[in-house]
């Protein structure tokens, strides 16, 4: 039996006995298969069309097109170099942050901004480094690669 059976027949087995506890969980295996995502990746990608939504209950300026665009680009292709999950947040100005944790004190954090442009801010147990762009399709680079792959060896 293959590790994604088995994952699929657990879910459905919890989801009988807890239909309510499940409910994110299932919703998220769905949304991953409608484009043959990892689950973490479709999370992530979920949060990134809320956050127009978001902004509008907070009253804040909304991300624009092209920026929620970058930081879907940005988002497939971290995933790519490190998979796992990611915390998608909008910020002031709409500009969108995405973090990469990494255990204590350590994470890489991308801020796509609306002029098309991002920020790299990298934290390895305290020290700090960071790097911008003019444009996010610059990325990524090998500043941000290395500072994944860092991160990845934890």
């Amino acid at each position: 039996m293959t590790r994604e059976k088995t994952r699929r027949d657990d879910v459905e087995r919890l989801s009988k006995a807890f239909p309510d506890a499940l409910v994110g969980l299932k919703q998220s295996d769905e949304d991953a298969r409608k484009e043959d995502l990892p689950v973490q990746l479709a999370n992530a990608l979920r949060d990134l069309d809320e956050l127009n939504d978001e902004a509008v209950e907070e009253g804040i300026e909304p991300p624009s097109e092209s920026t929620i665009a970058n930081a879907n680009r940005l988002l497939r292709v971290i995933y790519d170099i490190l998979p796992r999950q990611y915390l998608v947040e909008l910020l002031p100005e709409g500009i969108i942050a995405i973090t990469v944790p990494g255990g204590f004190q350590r994470s890489v954090m991308l801020l796509c901004e609306s002029d098309s442009g991002a920020l790299c801010s990298v934290n390895m147990s305290g020290k700090h480094r960071c790097k911008r762009y003019s444009h996010a399709d610059q990325l990524p680079d090998r500043f941000l690669s290395e500072a994944l792959s860092e991160l990845g060896r934890g």
